[in-house]
């Protein structure tokens, strides 16, 4: 959790002088609320030099009045930000690694067709005849299970197939009599 987040209460003109100072003294969940808030909470881009310590105390700086002064702090908080600012670079990140990939997928498209349109020319006497490029030489459907197939046998070896087992022993029964 982020100092920030708790600055809102404690800069609520309506806050009671009482429950600022208790809280201020207090210890609440743990944490020990003071009047100031991290270096990093400080908006950059404030024209003014950054008040992190003694926010509510207006003597303590010059010309400052925290219940009317727009402060240069950072009220959202340290996480939120950073938050906010790595989601940008990764969106702009994301679709730069998107194009590329969209990029190498039509080469790759490419390179099948032209891969499986020369194998066809191969051994011809005329090589400038047309031919036919594809990406699959059998169905999708069938391109999966030739694929699959072998995989789940290996997944499988140690596994007794019931059906098999029975005609085993229906064999073995037969003839022994």
């Amino acid at each position: 959790m982020s100092a920030c987040r708790n600055l809102p209460a404690l800069l609520n003109p309506s806050t009671p002088l009482s429950v600022l100072s208790s809280r201020i003294k207090s210890n609440v969940d743990g944490r020990y609320l003071v009047d100031g808030v991290p270096f990093s909470c400080c908006n950059p881009a404030s024209p003014r030099p950054c008040i992190q310590h003694r926010l509510t105390n207006n003597s303590a700086h010059y010309n400052y009045e925290y219940q009317t002064e727009e402060l240069n702090i950072y009220i959202r908080g340290c996480r939120a930000a950073l938050v906010s600012y790595y989601m940008g670079l990764m969106n702009s990140i994301g679709a730069g690694v998107l194009s590329i990939f969209m990029v190498q997928a039509s080469v790759l498209v490419s390179l099948r067709y032209l891969q499986t349109s020369m194998e066809a020319v191969a051994g011809q006497e005329n090589t400038e005849i047309e031919t036919e490029g594809y990406l699959l030489e059998k169905s999708l459907k069938e391109t999966i299970k030739e694929y699959v197939d072998p995989v789940l046998k290996v997944l499988l070896i140690n596994q007794v197939d019931p059906a098999t087992e029975g005609e085993k022993k229906a064999e073995e029964g037969a003839s022994a009599s």
